[in-house]
């Protein structure tokens, strides 16, 4: 198990083989050099790497792999611009976490969905605290059982920036994402897909940036949609389109932006006023539902164009009109008020309208005391313990 320096290329063929031991192989001297790897697509585990010369760069001529690297101070890793990996199969917090980057990443280029841009990849098995970094694309896939968690950063007060795909699971190896231990901000540039078996653990106080620009997609491939927090599409006139059903605790659309949930299904967990359209953003809602969950604490409804409209808390709780969903906002489905929701038309002194085409209320839609309007062009059910109150419109 001797520790290894090289001070050039190292340059494994393909029919080259390492065996890795405890040691370390480090990268020393001065200058730029590469690191290649052809004997498998993903390279084979040279195990616990550092680069730790006079100012070294070492760039990827390949994709590799490594049980751990460490980026010393001063010192250069490029991941290039050619869809090159580097895996790391290490687990670990703290100072043993697999990848320390106390110098300088060079994060490389390209990508798309698949992930075919240069991609830090973490597969350890074991719980590991991921690097506060600016990546292309960040691959959170443990390659086998374990049931690892994730943790996002390594202290509180950081940014984890991903400019192309950040993807979570691989759909069969359990993965639990935590981001909620220290809270850093998220960018993400393009895609964000979560795969089967993939958990997510929402931040109480950061948030989750779609930025960038340009059109791109999101999706949850889990059964159970995870909560994936406060998120906010904020970029270059950027537009985001929902590829499955998602849910969120806080949702904000920028002044130039886009949201795009033709045919699934939002549902928004927080209360207050947790749905923000800032104007000259756009929220497409074709063949689409918007859920409000939030419970107990009173929350108000964005006045925006929906298609179907759903509250459903699981405990008493007042949702208030802040518009008309009238004219250009009217619904192009159905509201339901579910058992415990009350839908409040006139939160305050001024009296709000709705338009919709069906209407179903299970718990209470009250108008009493307003000139509110309420039309519909399809069928009205006010089951056994609904409940509405009529005011003078």
């Amino acid at each position: 198990n001797p520790n290894v320096n090289t001070a050039g290329n190292v340059s494994i063929g393909t029919n080259g083989s390492v065996t890795k031991g405890t040691g370390t192989w480090t990268f020393d001297g001065t200058g730029t050099n590469t690191w290649t790897d052809s004997s498998t697509a993903s390279g084979q585990d040279i195990g616990a790497v550092s680069i730790n010369g006079t100012t070294k760069t070492i760039n990827l001529a390949s994709s590799v792999k490594a049980t751990s690297v460490n980026v010393a101070t001063g010192q250069t890793l490029g991941l290039g611009s050619s869809s090159y990996t580097l895996t790391l199969t290490g687990s670990g917090t703290g100072a043993s976490r697999p990848f320390i980057v106390s110098g300088t990443l060079n994060e490389g280029t390209g990508g798309d969905l698949a992930g075919t841009g240069s991609t830090v990849r973490f597969s350890g098995t074991s719980n590991t605290e991921i690097e506060a970094e600016t990546y292309n694309s960040l691959d959170l896939s443990p390659s086998g059982a374990g049931s690892p968690i994730y943790t996002l950063g390594t202290a509180i007060s950081q940014t984890i920036t991903v400019g192309a795909t950040l993807g979570v699971g691989d759909g069969t190896n359990a993965v639990t994402i935590q981001w909620d231990t220290y809270d850093p901000a998220l960018n993400v540039g393009r895609w964000l897909y979560l795969s089967n078996n993939a958990t997510w653990t929402k931040s109480a106080s950061a948030t989750l940036t779609f930025n960038g620009s340009d059109s791109h997609t999101w999706a949850d491939n889990n059964t159970t949609k995870q909560d994936m927090g406060n998120v906010t599409v904020n970029g270059t006139a950027k537009t985001i389109s929902t590829t499955t059903n998602v849910t969120v605790t806080t949702l904000t659309i920028g002044a130039d932006d886009i949201l795009n949930i033709s045919n699934d299904t939002l549902t928004i967990t927080g209360t207050g006023t947790p749905f923000t359209k800032t104007a000259g953003g756009t929220f497409t809602t074709t063949s689409s539902t918007v859920v409000y969950t939030g419970t107990t604490t009173a929350t108000n409804i964005t006045t925006t164009a929906y298609n179907n409209l759903t509250l459903t808390p699981t405990a008493a709780t007042t949702y208030s009109l802040t518009g008309n969903l009238t004219g250009t906002n009217a619904l192009t489905g159905n509201l339901t008020i579910s058992a415990n929701a009350t839908l409040d038309t006139r939160p305050a002194t001024t009296d709000y309208s709705i338009k919709c085409v069906g209407l179903t209320i299970n718990g209470t839609l009250d108008a009493s005391g307003s000139a509110s309007n309420i039309n519909t062009s399809g069928n009205v059910s006010i089951g056994s313990a609904g409940v509405f109150t009529q005011g003078t419109g």
